[in-house]
C-alpha cells in the first residue's frame, strides 16, 4: 500500500486545527518532534514509517470533562481516514 504523504499531511493540519491543538501539542501526544509534524503537514517529509505516522494519525486529547460519555469519546476517528490518501500496490 502506498500513502500519499502530501494527502495525509493536509488531512492531518485540517484535524489537528478543527480539535484546536497546536503543532507542539500533537508532537507531545504523538512523540515525535515539532519539526516531523510541520514537515509532514507542509509536505516537506517526502518518508517516514509507518510507526511514526501511525502514532500522529491515533493521537488524541485527553478527552474534555464536560464530554456526555465514554462511548462518544471512542467514537472519534483518527486523523487519517483510512481510504484517504491510500492507493494499492
Amino acid at each position: 500500500m502506498f500513502i500519499d504523504l502530501k494527502t495525509a499531511g493536509q488531512q492531518i493540519r485540517q484535524s489537528r486545527q478543527q480539535l484546536g491543538i497546536s503543532q507542539t501539542e500533537l508532537a507531545r501526544l504523538a512523540e515525535v518532534s515539532r519539526a516531523t509534524i510541520i514537515g509532514i503537514e507542509n509536505g516537506s517529509i517526502k518518508e517516514i514509517g509507518v510507526n511514526r505516522l501511525n502514532r500522529i494519525a491515533a493521537s488524541r486529547p485527553p478527552a474534555s470533562p464536560r464530554a456526555p460519555c465514554r462511548a462518544a469519546n471512542r467514537r472519534r476517528s483518527n486523523f487519517l481516514s483510512p481510504t484517504i490518501g491510500a492507493t494499492p500496490p
